[in-house]
């Protein structure tokens, strides 16, 4: 059941399910604001709560503004791009020499040859970003496999259009998106460990949730910030 309330000239779009706790989120690109509350919660209460939170709203909302260029990238001077949860200022220097993508301050450098277009670009920073990617997972699953009693058979790393990563459990084989790579470290250990614990349990049910808490006690934060990031 959805509602809609005004607070502070702002519009918070409700939704009650069968839940324990309230969940309040800025959603990118627009910037929307939805919180899920419980079924048997007051109005009262929801007010009380999102007033309690208007510094936050208006903090994450000014982070998501900065986010918004991540739906139109061209691959241009001064574009912003998130690295590790970090906003750099793209620059893209043209010159006759290899491709190369380097971070230098708050600088995120993108050489390449002179004339190169927006698909060269585009593919030399997401290259890139999987090579990244796979620096920071493989010593997590070095990790995590061990305390978790499971191994995988492979990791690969690809561009996905609808979720974070996902588990084969009969193959054993993990999927990372490469979208991960604009989110801070936290973020992907928490899907990490989420898809290896599907190699325990396949289902999101309560055991499943049980193992999460078990090892990572603070998985639900660290999704919901994972979940201020956008897909594209």
């Amino acid at each position: 059941m959805n509602a809609l309330l005004v607070i502070d000239g702002k519009n918070i779009e409700v939704t009650k399910k069968n839940i324990k706790n309230m969940y309040l989120r800025v959603r990118p690109p627009e910037g929307c604001i939805t919180i899920s509350v419980p079924k048997n919660i007051s109005d009262e209460t929801i007010r009380l709560f999102i007033l309690s939170k208007l510094d936050w709203i208006k903090k994450r909302s000014e982070k998501v503004q900065q986010q918004a260029p991540f739906k139109s990238q061209k691959y241009i001077d001064a574009e912003y791009h998130y690295i590790w949860g970090k906003g750099y200022s793209l620059s893209v220097v043209e010159k006759d020499a290899p491709s190369v993508v380097e971070l230098t301050d708050n600088i995120l450098q993108l050489t390449v040859k002179p004339g190169a277009n927006f698909e060269t670009k585009k593919r030399i920073l997401n290259n890139w970003s999987r090579e990244q990617l796979r620096l920071k997972a493989e010593p997590l699953l070095e990790e995590w496999c061990p305390i978790l009693c499971v191994s995988i058979n492979k990791l690969y790393i690809r561009k996905m259009k609808s979720c974070w990563g996902s588990c084969n459990t009969l193959k054993e084989i993990i999927r990372l998106n490469t979208e991960l790579v604009k989110s801070p470290v936290e973020c992907l250990e928490y899907v990490v460990v989420h898809e290896l614990v599907h190699l325990l349990e396949p289902s999101h049910n309560k055991n499943f949730h049980a193992l999460m808490t078990k090892h990572l006690t603070d998985w639900k934060n660290r999704k919901q910030l994972l979940n201020s990031f956008p897909i594209n």
